[in-house]
Order: C-alpha cells, then structure tokens, then sequence
C-alpha cells in the first residue's frame, strides 16, 4: 500500500508538468487562430487570398528554391562548423538531416526549444555531450542575434527618421529583453540549471576568444543566411508590387525576424504578419501587407518545416531507439 502511495506522489510531478505543457500548446494554438481571426475581421479575407492567388507562380517557386536552399544546406552546413569547432565532427549528410528534422519541432515548441531534440539526437546517435551540443546551438543562435543586430543598424543607417524611430523601439525591446535576462540569471545564480546556463555561457564566450579565425568564417556564412531571408522577404513584396526600399527591409525583416522567436504562437504565425503591418504600415493596404506577411510565413518558415516532415519520423526513431551507432562520431 505504501508503495502504492509512493509511485502516485513520484507520478504527480510528472503529470503536473505534461497538463502544464498541454495547456501551454493549446494556448499558442488558440493565440495562433486569434490573431488570425482578429487580422480577417479587421481586413477583407476575399481580397488577402485574390491577392495570394495572382502572385506568379514561376517567381513564387523561384523565392521557394532559395528558402530550401538556406534551410537544408546553409543552415546544416553553419551547424556542421559550429559542432565542428566545439570539438565533435559528424558528416554534412547527418548535419541536415538533423536540421531539416527540427525544422517542424522549433516551430511547435516556442523559444526554439525543439534544438533539445537535436541535444538528445547527438547524445544517443553519437555521443556528442550534451553541454557540447548545447554550446553549438548557443553559438548559433548569438551568431544569428548579432547578426541580426548589424543589419538592422546597417538598415537604420541608410533610413529616414520615421523608419529610425520604429528601429529604435525595436532596439529598446532587445536591449529590455537583455536586461530582463541578466536580472534574471542574478537572482537565480544559485540554481542548477541556471548556474548549467551561466557555465555554458562561459563556455562560449572562451569559444569567442580562441577560436577567432574560424568565429570569422562562420560569422560570414551567418550573414548570408539571414541576408537571404531578407531578399526573400523583398522579393515576396515586389511579387506583390508593394515598393519598400532595399534599405527599410534591411532593418524591418531582421526586427521582425526578432520578434517571431517570441513564444506566443505556432511558427510565429499571427505575430509574424502583425509586424509587418506594423513596419510597413506607409507602404502599401493592409490587405497587400498581410498577404505579403502570409506568404512570408510560408516560405521562410513551413515550407522548411513541412520539408522536415519527411524525415523527421526517422529522426524521432533514432532518438528514441537511443543505441549508439557504431564507429562513434564521423
């Protein structure tokens, strides 16, 4: 009987936290469907979709190619380099199939919190440390941060005053979520995973230090990946006839870029397309805007995930079969 008690009380943490995170993904799904529902009250739905549905197909598919392209070669290739500098090597082939696998699980789980797949994924396959394949992901994403801060001050730069301002707010934001974090990992120093955090922020930082020629050439191949995002976010508004100038996209997309990783919705969907109402307000109808930010949404973010549906059924089977393959890592 006691031991009857005892495995309940061991079982109700657990369970708390599966109703906790049930609850939080039907709250982004029901977030996700509200913005949609708020975006087609407040604007003709007939004329969103005539105006997807005259975009050339050929131009369309073209902006297509260049999105799959940066998703299954740039982007394994930046992780196949990062993992490479950390110290594990595995082969350009293994590097995008994990990629293009978690496409669909950073969409889902918010905060990108679907790479712990890819953690558990080179613990189980290939040995890799967890405290290395995080490190990997770390360095990613503060590349990406950083770079992402260099266009939008690129963007700013070449932008009149109205455009500066909205750069600015934008700026504020970032520099207030910083802030809010640093407060954060303060009052908490002495938890475990926060202290994991900090320590593998460390971690990263020596990485920074020592590993400057090869922080170069990736910083590069950064760039380029998320300039791409930004010339198929142009190109989508020029499919559209939306005139934005080259140099506002340059500080609008990475910004809004920025604020799809907030964890409010599915793929970002509904924030993503409110942002670019927001920075592209003097350009064109809500309408085109919106339509634009659809198309957007698809290319750059579900068409990549729907792509990773392919093998992400042999990616779930690897990390739950968790047997080592043999030779250890390539």
């Amino acid at each position: 009987m006691c031991s009857s008690v005892a495995a309940v009380k061991a079982a109700l943490p657990n369970n708390k936290k599966r109703i906790q995170n049930n609850l939080r993904f039907f709250l982004t799904v029901f977030l996700t469907g509200l913005f949609f529902i708020f975006f087609f009250k407040k604007n003709d739905a007939t004329q969103v979709l005539c105006l997807i549905e005259d975009v050339s197909r050929t131009k369309l598919g073209s902006i297509a190619v260049l999105s799959l392209f940066s998703a299954a070669i740039l982007v394994p290739l930046e992780f196949r380099w990062i993992l490479k500098a950390v110290g594990p090597s595995i082969s350009f082939g293994e590097a995008m199939f994990i990629r293009m696998a978690a496409a669909p699980l950073k969409g889902v789980f918010p905060l990108k919190a679907g790479e712990f797949f890819v953690c558990g994924y080179l613990k189980w396959k290939r040995s890799v440390p967890v405290t290395q394949s995080l490190q990997t992901i770390m360095i990613s994403m503060f590349l990406a941060a950083v770079v992402l801060l260099m266009i939008i001050l690129t963007g700013l730069m070449f932008n009149g005053n109205a455009a500066a301002l909205k750069g600015a707010a934008v700026l504020t934001v970032m520099a207030g979520t910083l802030v809010l974090a640093v407060r954060f990992l303060k009052q908490h120093g002495t938890n475990n995973r926060v202290r994991g955090f900090l320590e593998r922020l460390t971690a990263v930082a020596r990485f920074f230090r020592s590993e400057k020629r090869k922080i170069l050439k990736i910083l590069g191949l950064a760039i380029l990946i998320e300039l791409i995002e930004v010339i198929i976010f142009f190109s989508l508004a020029r499919t559209l006839a939306i005139d934005i100038p080259f140099a506002k996209a340059l500080f609008a997309v990475p910004a809004i870029m920025f604020i799809t990783n907030l964890p409010f919705t599915l793929f970002g969907l509904g924030t993503r397309e409110l942002a670019v109402l927001y920075f592209f307000s003097g350009n064109a109808s809500n309408e085109a805007l919106l339509s634009c930010g659809l198309l957007y949404s698809l290319v750059c973010y579900l068409l990549p995930a729907i792509a990773g549906l392919l093998p992400l059924p042999f990616f779930l089977k690897a990390l739950m079969s968790r047997n080592p393959e043999g030779g250890g890592l390539r």
